[in-house]
């Protein structure tokens, strides 16, 4: 089975798969009523852009742009090359974040803005990252599956003094305010090219098919890709017991110097 972003996304679409396509395969009938996407295009427009878009112009005010190299021309990027980070410290990383009552992803954010500080030694930090539109307030989007998806701007102010606490505690304050205000973050940047202001995306997926759990039908994940405009993209694979992260990135934008460094930083 093939699927294409344009249609839908990865998350939504695994949970229809492995739990409703399984309990038919089972002779059992899906719990729940499904929520037509046309509802959930209803509920988007129901907010509040101007205010959505009083935030992202005030968060993004004066924003400088955070790149891995000086070429501004989105033709010439060079070869796309990927390299696979095993992280074999899931349980003491799964700890911290229980400790300090994070998620896994406002965890590796938090890492990826510190490195990002430490490689273009810059004070004002953004990045993108991906959601799920389905968590949004308000939005009814159960039992469907489409393309769920939207891009975000983390932005923050650190510079090397700054205590890995203090990031912590910076990027999950914003991610709950940003959550609110989801739907003009690209607006409100006024860039025809958001990768020409924030170089890097980090996006953290979690893998909703359990291999493991005995069903009369399943599904197991082969491959995927994205197309990507960004110079370097940091990506947290989770799944039950294990986290592997891959960094992709375009040659001609990024040494093989520096992503090898970033790449070490995690390891």
């Amino acid at each position: 089975m093939e699927q294409q972003h344009a249609l839908d996304d990865a998350a939504s679409s695994s949970s229809i798969f492995v739990d409703e396509w399984s309990q038919l395969y089972g002779g059992k009938t899906p719990n729940g009523k499904p929520v037509p996407f046309s509802k959930y295009i209803a509920s988007i427009h129901s907010y509040s852009r101007v205010s959505d878009k009083t935030f992202w112009t005030e968060y993004l005010k004066d924003i400088s742009p955070c790149l891995l190299s000086s070429h501004d021309s989105p033709i010439h990027r060079g070869n796309l090359h990927s390299t696979s980070i095993q992280l074999d410290y899931m349980r003491n990383i799964t700890k911290f974040c229980a400790a300090h009552d994070i998620t896994i992803a406002i965890f590796f954010k938090s890492l990826w803005a510190a490195l990002l500080q430490r490689l273009t030694n810059l004070t004002d930090i953004p990045f993108g990252y991906l959601v799920s539109t389905q968590s949004a307030p308000g939005v009814e989007a159960t039992g469907s599956t489409g393309f769920y998806l939207n891009m975000l701007i983390q932005r923050l102010n650190i510079d090397k003094s700054t205590k890995m606490t203090r990031v912590l505690d910076i990027i999950q304050e914003d991610y709950g305010q940003t959550l609110t205000h989801q739907f003009q973050a690209l607006e409100a940047l006024n860039a025809s090219i958001p990768s020409r202001v924030f170089g890097t995306l980090v996006n953290h997926r979690r893998n909703a098919i359990d291999t493991k759990e005995t069903r009369p039908l399943r599904f197991e994940p082969v491959e995927w890709s994205d197309e990507m405009d960004f110079d370097i993209v940091f990506e947290v694979d989770e799944s039950e017991d294990n986290l592997q992260a891959t960094l992709t990135y375009w040659d001609d934008r990024v040494e093989e110097e520096m992503a090898s460094k970033a790449s070490k930083m995690f390891t």
